[in-house]
């Protein structure tokens, strides 16, 4: 993935997606204490509303891009309650030397690792900054078979979006390739930017790469990663998680 041009885009385009996953996970927080590990942090989304609430928390993300936008975000607040220390580091190799009391990967981090080796290696990394009372919890969606063997190789528009700064209109295109051998997506984000008579301005194209993971896969990697599922949801309203969910939602402890 072009990170430099995902950093660019990225808060635009969740701008219009609903922020129950940033209310999740900071609530979580404040019930659990600091400190706090985010892996993934991106672009500071969930990190700096957590620091804002008075909780003090470390975020780790691979790619400085994406860091840089956090750092910039953070600088133009100020001061908040709770500190917030931005680190460059891979989630699969992490050793920081610290452990904390609730450590969390949101929006599909896990997914980034393509293998399942990668992905079993980040649980464990989750788990070992783990305290021994602490919690570790991490999200993403329910494959199901309509998305993984539908229509393939062709852009539907995912959202429409207003520009922040130009007031262009945005379409935001999405192109699967689902594998449902390799249990993986090889897909595009397209971020189109229309004036205001509908002449493309800008076009900036995005590789994606996940692997996904069905919900007994999940329950296996937790209890190999040496956790244990306390609570699993379907969405963000702590609903049960079920075969009709669309999201998979752990809490999870060290064993």
């Amino acid at each position: 993935m072009n990170y430099s041009a995902w950093a660019r885009w990225y808060d635009i385009a969740y701008s219009t997606v609903s922020s129950d996953d940033v209310d999740f996970y900071t609530a979580r927080a404040k019930e659990i204490g600091s400190p706090v590990l985010e892996i993934g942090t991106g672009t500071g989304r969930i990190s700096l509303p957590i620091a804002q609430a008075g909780i003090d928390i470390v975020g780790i993300d691979l790619f400085e891009p994406m860091l840089d936008v956090a750092r910039r975000k953070l600088a133009d607040l100020g001061a908040t309650p709770g500190g917030l220390e931005l680190l460059n580091a891979d989630m699969r190799t992490l050793d920081l030397q610290r452990k904390f009391n609730f450590v969390f990967a949101p929006a599909r981090v896990l997914l980034l690792a393509l293998t399942p080796e990668d992905q079993l290696q980040t649980l464990r990394s989750m788990a070992t900054h783990t305290e021994p009372d602490g919690r570790v919890a991490f999200n993403f969606f329910v494959p199901n078979e309509d998305m993984i063997h539908g229509p393939q190789g062709f852009p539907y528009v995912y959202q429409g979006i207003a520009h922040p700064v130009t007031g262009n209109r945005v379409l935001f295109w999405v192109v699967d390739r689902w594998d449902p051998d390799a249990q993986t997506n090889h897909g595009l984000h397209i971020f189109e930017e229309l004036n205001e008579t509908g002449e493309t301005v800008g076009k900036t194209t995005i590789d994606v790469a996940i692997r996904y993971i069905y919900p007994t896969e999940a329950i296996v990697m937790i209890e190999d990663a040496g956790m244990v599922v306390e609570e699993a949801y379907g969405d963000f309203d702590r609903s049960p998680l079920t075969e009709e969910s669309s999201e998979q939602i752990y809490i999870c402890r060290p064993a």
